[in-house]
């Protein structure tokens, strides 16, 4: 196994050999040769669809907050939260924006695993 050290003095394997022993410090490199293809094909399905249906979500609910909330702030009924549509600006109380920020974590998080 050749193993350098680059300007920063940390060790790191060449990219050919990082499956057959390489130290992997933090865990996250794991060898998927031994997962059949068709398990693979699934998975990758599965996190696509998860990430368009989150997407399709987020934007119809952002969008619907967008035009039928209160357009300036009311902080006598909780509106103190910002939201702007391409220059149309809405005012969101803490529980819709809980909401659509709930819908954002999970989206980013298929997208990045599926992009993997």
């Amino acid at each position: 196994m050749s193993r350098g050290v680059d300007s920063d003095r940390t060790l790191y394997c060449r990219e050919e050999q990082r499956v057959d022993g390489c130290p992997d410090p933090f865990g996250w490199r794991t060898n998927f040769s031994s997962v059949p293809l068709k398990m693979k094909k699934r998975v990758a399905i599965a996190l696509l669809l998860s990430m368009f249906s989150l997407l399709i979500s987020w934007t119809g609910l952002f969008n619907y907050y967008a035009n039928t909330r209160s357009k300036v702030p009311d902080p006598v009924s909780g509106r103190v939260y910002l939201i702007n549509s391409h220059g149309a600006i809405a005012y969101l109380t803490r529980d819709e924006n809980l909401l659509l920020n709930s819908l954002s974590v999970p989206k980013s998080v298929t997208y990045v695993l599926g992009s993997e």
